[in-house]
């Protein structure tokens, strides 16, 4: 596992590759953890391209500003394809020698990380 040196914020190491004997819900919430820390297009945490909730919701109260961002960041438009893109072939680095590429692989052509279902 390693840092991202160029993101002076992240203080979260990447999660180890997806093998198969890899606990499924500690290799997503590392992941999880690991993009709230890295930052995509407008300085948002890359988290917002896997949220649960597709439709933003501006008008509720959250936590912090963080959580702000990943809940009202908008899942469409050229920033987010970036992002989505990011998140993709980090997932597709994560998983690509495993079990989970099976998977993940019918997202390749199109670099849809938000497709696979983390959400």
């Amino acid at each position: 596992m390693a840092l991202i040196e160029k993101d002076e914020d992240v203080i979260v190491e990447a999660p180890a590759e997806y093998k198969t004997r890899t606990k499924w819900k500690a290799f997503k919430e590392g992941s999880i953890a690991y993009l709230n820390c890295i930052k995509g297009s407008h300085n948002i945490p890359l988290a917002y391209v896997i949220r649960d909730n597709a439709i933003p919701q501006p008008n509720q109260a959250y936590q912090s500003d963080h959580h702000r961002m990943i809940a009202i960041a908008p899942l469409a438009g050229p920033e987010y394809e970036e992002d989505n893109g990011k998140v993709f072939d980090l997932l597709k680095s994560w998983t690509i020698n495993g079990p989970a590429w099976t998977w993940m692989r019918a997202f390749n052509a199109a670099r849809d990380g938000r497709q696979p279902g983390w959400h």
